[in-house]
């Protein structure tokens, strides 16, 4: 059974990806690190 998770993946090179459960913790997560615009959120699913 795989689990479900999305990734937060900043345009700045020197950042490291972050997996989050849920789409609104990556969200929250990628504008409060990184401001608006300045990441894409992805899943394998």
């Amino acid at each position: 059974m795989s689990e479900w998770f999305c990734t937060v993946f900043p345009h700045d090179p020197d950042e490291m990806p972050q997996d989050f459960q849920s789409y609104n913790e990556a969200m929250e997560y990628g504008y409060e690190m990184f401001g608006k615009g300045n990441y894409t959120i992805e899943s394998p699913c």
